[in-house]
Order: structure tokens, then sequence, then C-alpha cells
């Protein structure tokens, strides 16, 4: 045997040995990835005949809330090779209008696990917490809101022990005015309270054309201000607009998303399945406005997730939450605190937690670099780089003063011998 047939035998048997080594010192299911249970909805229409309320749509929100990894197909767009075998098949039957349409969508599913669910039925599911509760948020906090009474719910909140969320709105313009300094000082304030900072969808007039690319301004407007000094956690948007406008914040480290009441309805023509395929990278809060909430209703149903808020928009009376509050300790719905360390086992999976932790480090307030700087010069750590900088190197202005007084000294030498050359001349003479 050669001595290249010798190694190459050599190595085989090396890493056969470390192989089997690693596998008996950590168990098989160390290095198996976690598996996140997958659902798939299949329907035919979105929405009832004359009516705006949605058995699918309803699904999905209520899966998701709960963490579910979910994917929508339309019965006529159905690909079965895109299913995984273990997931769990939704056919909602409501939906179908046709009973030979419903059959064959059947017959194409005979492998999978099916349930089927008719008319407002809802499948639901365990939450992974015993104490499953509900999060509180106040929305749409705009620059000229009531700054005031905002900061006084923050307070209030803060008393009582609660970390809550504040949807606030962005600005595209006018980054350097007074007013705007204003705003980034308060929503300071309110995260120094416990409240947790989504950037609000921005909200749009029919009567009015924006860029023709909403990204655009959007975009710039969350890196703005995240260079003042704030951490965004995620995005609050109406549920039409997360499953239909996904482009204008995917990717922008956003990875919580607070889904408020749907505002229009979805047209049926637009593809959920690539929404949804997308939408599963994040962590999607079902909000419920707070004139809607039934807590009696839910209480009855045992529909509690940890991924449910109940919101207000910031220019209700304040008294109306705290009302509330109070009901939930008399009907034993604790309030649930915001933290992203009970999503990380969701979000390991993705790049996107991983962004923003990169993100907020990086991004430092003018003030905090400079409090850096001095502290560098107060430690003498920045000596190197300073001397560099004009004005702070005086090696070549001592260089240029050693030249005039060499100048100015030569100067009085020579006038010192030419002033003793003439009175010598004028004794001689003499």
């Amino acid at each position: 045997m050669d001595t290249k047939k010798m190694v190459a035998v050599i190595n085989k048997r090396l890493i056969l040995f470390v192989a089997t080594f690693l596998l008996i010192l950590y168990p098989a299911n160390v290095f198996a990835s976690e598996k996140q249970e997958e659902y798939v909805i299949v329907y035919d229409r979105l929405y009832e005949y004359a009516s705006d309320s949605s058995d699918v749509l309803r699904q999905y929100s209520e899966l998701k809330a709960v963490g579910k990894d979910v994917l929508l197909f339309q019965a006529d767009k159905i690909e079965t090779e895109r299913i995984k075998k273990e997931s769990i098949i939704i056919v909602v039957a409501s939906s179908f209008d046709s009973i030979e349409k419903y059959n064959r969508i059947l017959n194409i599913l005979n492998d999978f696990n099916v349930i089927h669910l008719q008319q407002h039925q809802l499948l639901t599911t365990k939450d992974n917490r015993d104490d499953a509760s509900f999060m509180i948020a106040i929305d749409r906090v705009y620059p000229f809101s009531d700054l005031n009474k905002i900061m006084d719910v923050a307070e209030e909140l803060n008393e009582k022990g609660i970390k809550f969320i504040v949807t606030f709105m962005p600005v595209y313009d006018n980054y350097e005015l007074e007013a705007f300094d204003t705003y980034i000082k308060v929503l300071q304030y309110i995260s120094k309270k416990g409240g947790k900072l989504f950037i609000h969808y921005p909200v749009e007039h029919k009567d009015v054309r924006y860029n023709s690319d909403p990204r655009v301004g959007f975009e710039k407007a969350v890196t703005e201000f995240r260079k003042h000094g704030l951490d965004l956690d995620g995005i609050a948007l109406p549920k039409d607009k997360m499953l239909v406008n996904i482009k204008v914040f995917d990717g922008l480290a956003l990875p919580f998303i607070l889904a408020t009441e749907t505002e229009v309805e979805i047209e049926q023509k637009i593809d959920l399945l690539k929404a949804s395929e997308i939408l599963n990278d994040y962590i999607i809060i079902q909000g419920i406005h707070i004139d809607h909430f039934d807590n009696f209703h839910y209480l009855k149903e045992n529909q509690l997730s940890d991924q449910q808020v109940i919101y207000i928009s910031a220019n209700e009376e304040k008294e109306k939450l705290f009302n509330l509050i109070e009901i939930f300790s008399e009907t034993n719905i604790s309030i649930k605190d915001f933290t992203i360390r009970d999503y990380e086992d969701k979000l390991k999976f993705t790049e996107m937690i991983q962004t923003v932790r990169t993100g907020q480090s990086e991004e430092k307030t003018e003030y905090q670099q400079f409090l850096e700087t001095e502290m560098k010069k107060i430690m003498g750590e920045n000596l190197e780089q300073e001397k560099a900088v004009d004005g702070y190197d005086i090696s070549g202005l001592a260089k240029v003063a050693t030249r005039i007084a060499f100048i100015i000294f030569s100067l009085l030498i020579i006038q010192v011998l030419i002033g003793r050359h003439f009175d010598r001349k004028k004794y001689f003479k003499n």
C-alpha cells in the first residue's frame, strides 16, 4: 500500500472514531434541530358573501397567536409537494361553495392528517405556558399627541410593575426640528418606564399619493429613530397590511409584529402562501382593541394565549385602560410583561434576533459617542489618534518657534559684532 492510500485510510478511521465518540458523548437529539409544528390552512374563498368576516383569517390569527407556523393555500393553487408529511391540514369547509371542489381537495389531501372546519368553527391549541395572559399596548402615539398624558400612563403602568408596548408613528422628514427632538425624548422616557417600542406602519390616505415604493420612506424613518438611540422591537399594523405589504418592513430587523384588527378586506387574487411563508420567521402578536375585548367570553372559551395584546389608542381616555386592569385583577387574568427573551427559542432559528442585537449595539447617539471619546482621553487610550488632529500636535509649531528664535539670536549676534567693529574703528581714529 502506497503512502497516499495509507494516509487516506488513517483519515477515514480517525473521522469515524471522532464521530462515534461524539455520538456517545452527546445523544443524537442534541444535534437534531427543534421541529416546529406546522399547520396548513386550505381555503377556497377568504370571506363569506356580503360579509367582511373570514373564518380563514380568524383561524390563521389564532394559530399565529400561540406561536405556530402556518401556511395558507388557496384551493386552486394547492401544491402538495410543498406540504410536509407531518403537517396538520385544516380544510375550511365553510369557504367552499362547491361540494365537488371540496371533495376534490379532500382526495388530493388523502395522505395527510386533515381536520375539517365548518362555519365559525375554530381549532384551538394549548399554549406552551400554563400562566397564559394578556399584554397591554398603547397604540398610535403621534408627535402631536398629548405627550404629557402618554408619560403619565407610562408612569402609572410602571408603578404597577407592568411592562407594556407602545406603538409610535414614523416621521419622514424634518428630523432637525426641535419638535422631533422632543418626540425622541418622550419615547426614550417611555422606554425607561418599561415601554417596549414598536414603530407603526405608515397610515395611508386614498386621496394622497406617496412615493410609489413606501419602503423607501419607512426604512429611512426606522434608520433615523435608531440613530437617535431608540431600540425598536417590532412593527404594529393591521392584519390586512401584514399579509399584503410585507415588502415594506421585511428585512428591517423588526422581528415582532403587533397585528391589530383588520381595516379593509384582502383581495381574493393575492397569493397568501408566499406571505405566510415569510411571516413564519416573525413573532406575531394578536391585537384586540379594548372596546372589542370580552373578558368573560375569553375565560369561558379558554382562548387565552401568550401572544395576545389588548390595545388602546393614545388619544382615548386612560381611565378606560385602568378600569380594564381592575377587571383583570377581579377575574384572575394576569397581565404579561413583554420581554424578548421569552421568544428566543423561536427567534434563534432565524437571523433576525442577532441582527437586532447587532444593530442596537452599533447605533449610538451623538451624546454617547461624545462620552466614549472623552473617556478615552481621560484614560489616555486615544493619544495616537489625537496626535494627527490639527491643533493637538505642537511639534511643528515648536520647530517654527525654534527657527525664529535662532534667527533673532543670530541677528542680535550680527548686530553686536557690527557695533563692536564700528566702536573699534572709532577708537583707532581718535
